[in-house]
């Protein structure tokens, strides 16, 4: 999904087996709901603080129950006897909604495009981000039905990514630093061989990301 479709990216997340488990989606059920994932869900997937209410927060962790991870499959599995299916009002609009309903809604509110095009312009270009360019990003995105490769296509050959003052601008992560290195130096990586991959594993933490493992579900600052 890396240059897919994000509004399926983010359907495929809220059913992931690791993300149920992860931000206690398998002990959300009716009568008894969760808000981690639906909390995470506005504030650091979809759309950010300040466009939705604790109310929506309720809402949403109603309409998202259901889910379970058998262990004997590791598989999601939905059980309608988990499912809430009483009427919810979520961010203005009111109805028996799932999932699916829910992540519909957060992708009707303007907001969203910019919130998503405003990650990626922080991770590829400069961390205070330029709203023009983010307002013209976001009108790519929703024109294309939430395809993320128009919007990086057109990003990454703009002029404005290539302006000197944004080259050198990012901090390199751990990860882009080790395996920048191997790939700079042309070290042989060996499909049969797990030494190098081993090696950057090892090395990582050691610089403080420990991969795979984040430390809450911001991920690394």
């Amino acid at each position: 999904y890396a240059t897919g479709n994000f509004k399926a990216l983010v359907r495929a997340v809220t059913i992931d087996p690791a993300m149920l488990i992860y931000l206690n989606g398998v002990q959300n059920r009716v009568g008894s709901p969760n808000e981690n994932y639906a909390r995470e869900l506005l504030e650091l997937f979809t759309i950010g603080i300040g466009y939705y209410t604790q109310v929506d927060i309720q809402n949403a962790a109603r309409a998202l129950t259901g889910w379970t991870v058998p262990a004997t499959t590791l598989d999601p599995l939905f059980v309608p006897s988990r499912h809430d299916n009483g009427i919810k009002t979520f961010m203005g609009q009111t109805g028996n909604v799932d999932a699916d309903g829910i992540i519909d809604i957060i992708f009707q509110q303007p907001e969203t495009a910019r919130f998503i095009c405003r990650k990626l312009y922080r991770s590829f270009v400069y961390e205070v981000p330029s709203e023009a360019i983010v307002d013209q990003l976001a009108a790519i995105l929703r024109s294309n039905n939430w395809e993320l490769a128009p919007v990086l296509s057109v990003l990454l050959k703009s002029a404005h990514f290539f302006d000197p003052l944004h080259q050198s601008a990012d901090i390199t992560s751990p990860t882009e630093r080790t395996v920048g290195a191997v790939r700079q130096l042309d070290i042989p990586v060996p499909a049969a061989s797990p030494n190098v991959p081993r090696f950057i594993r090892q090395q990582i933490p050691n610089m403080g990301q420990n991969l795979l493992e984040p430390p809450n579900v911001a991920g690394w600052p």
